[in-house]
């Protein structure tokens, strides 16, 4: 059985290989009414598994709607949207860190980075992005950023007619806000905008905010949403006791590990409802909500984190297991997808910037030296026409003082850390462990094998991919 569902694979990446970068781009008609607008809202250290419109147990992306908020369009919680859009359920950043995976995102190619990625230097200048193919086909576009990783452009400004830095998440989904009512901004021409948000990143210290006017009166205190009162130990979701917990200096009891997931699920919740915010002040600048329709809106995890997940030193950013590579994404425009659709297919990152281009009939971005990684996941979320698809497993590597590489396909997983001693590979079966918990590599030594070889050969084809 592993002999033959290797021999499927090696086809099948084998016709990866052979089949054109440009795949699946390139103008074409659209199924019902094509958007207008685009809205691509990011967040950083957000994990998919924490996520109720993910089978997430809390309903951390979740909001309460009446008939009559539905009957209007007007129930726009992540899991509302979830629920009208197509959600890939197998996609992941190709990095644990954010800037190189936004560098990613943005030119569909790992070469987009003009050094070592672990340096988070700066986007290559040759590279063309996203927003520059937007821009260049008339688009007015603009980005508002937050987080400490993007406190400098580093080249991600490229294309932008506007960009606005904040270091809060509320500031910049304010200026977005802003933006987008602006009355002096020309109704005639067509919008990108990309909201990124510092999201979960540490320290977790969920924060209050204001609702919208008809919402729940008063701050929302998401600090307090899924914390327990009885808890009186020394977890405070600080950057030092984080720091100290991944150094081993620190060891969390059970109940420690239940309060950092607390104040983590606060982060979460307060990052959806600031989403859900921002959707609902794009389908209230009109009654009729013509704005919100005419827009292709997605949202995209950019990395993940570990919370003590598989082990006491397993805090933070700084691995390839599944949560951290494991992100969200959701695309959602009624007027041509159709909705509750849930797709399993393996999808990176580098994915996201030739499938909204070839939404738009766009050339697709690239990265330093030509280089392109991605392919367009329209054919997909197309069901109306039989296109050509890429099928390959999502690949990610590591750089710094433990070089790691990872393979996911639909079935299976394999990690290759180096150490000292040599590599060290773990297996995992993603159909019944999605959590990546439970190492086969020396129970199942034919398909760690097998999996070490079609990881050298994923390698080999994206590197070929990316000059």
């Amino acid at each position: 059985m592993i002999r033959a569902a290797l021999r499927h694979f090696a086809l099948a990446l084998a016709a990866a290989c052979a089949c054109s970068a440009g795949c699946g781009s390139g103008a074409r008609q659209r199924p019902g009414l094509q958007p207008r607008n685009v809205l691509l809202v990011t967040a950083s250290a957000l994990r998919r598994d924490q996520l109720s419109c993910y089978m997430y147990a809390r309903p951390t992306s979740a909001w309460p709607a009446t008939e009559e908020e539905r009957r209007q369009g007007r129930a726009l919680s992540l899991d509302d949207i979830a629920e009208q859009g197509v959600v890939f359920a197998s996609a992941f950043s190709n990095s644990p860190r954010a800037f190189p995976a936004l560098c990613t995102l943005f030119t569909g190619s790992w070469s987009a980075v003009a050094a070592d990625p672990a340096s988070d230097v700066a986007l290559a200048a040759e590279a063309t992005t996203l927003a520059e193919r937007f821009q260049a086909a008339g688009f007015d576009t603009a980005a508002f950023a937050a987080g400490l990783n993007l406190r400098e452009a580093r080249g991600l400004d490229q294309g932008f007619d506007d960009w606005e830095y904040r270091y809060a998440d509320t500031s910049v989904l304010e200026l977005a806000r802003e933006w987008l009512q602006d009355p002096a901004r020309e109704a005639a021409r067509p919008w990108f905008v990309w909201v990124h948000l510092a999201g979960c990143e540490p320290p977790h210290d969920p924060r209050g905010q204001a609702p919208l006017p008809g919402d729940v009166p008063g701050v929302l205190d998401f600090s307090r949403l899924y914390a327990d009162p009885a808890y009186s130990g020394p977890a405070d979701g600080k950057l030092e006791t984080l720091a100290k917990l991944g150094k081993g200096e620190l060891l969390a009891s059970e109940a420690d590990r239940r309060r950092l997931l607390d104040l983590y699920d606060g982060e979460v919740a307060r990052v959806a409802s600031g989403v859900r915010q921002l959707a609902l002040a794009l389908r209230n600048l009109d009654e009729e909500g013509k704005a919100w329709a005419e827009t292709l809106f997605v949202f995209s995890g950019v990395q993940g984190i570990e919370l003590g997940d598989s082990g006491p030193r397993a805090w933070g950013s700084d691995s390839l297991r599944a949560q951290v590579l494991g992100v969200p994404l959701i695309l959602r425009h009624k007027n041509s997808l159709t909705g509750s659709r849930v797709l399993a297919e393996p999808v990176g990152l580098e994915d996201l910037g030739p499938t909204l281009c070839a939404f738009f009939g766009l050339e697709p971005p690239i990265g330093r030296g030509g280089g392109r990684s991605g392919r367009s996941l329209l054919p997909l979320v197309d069901s109306y026409a039989e296109l050509p698809f890429e099928r390959r497993p999502a690949y990610a590597e590591l750089s710094g003082a433990r070089p790691s590489r990872s393979l996911r396909t639909r079935e299976h997983a394999l990690v290759e850390t180096l150490e000292e001693s040599g590599a060290q590979l773990a297996v995992y079966d993603r159909l019944v462990d999605r959590a990546e918990r439970r190492d086969l590599a020396q129970e199942q030594p034919e398909l760690r094998e097998a999996l070490r070889q079609a990881l050298d050969q994923a390698a080999a084809a994206f590197a070929a991919r990316a000059p």
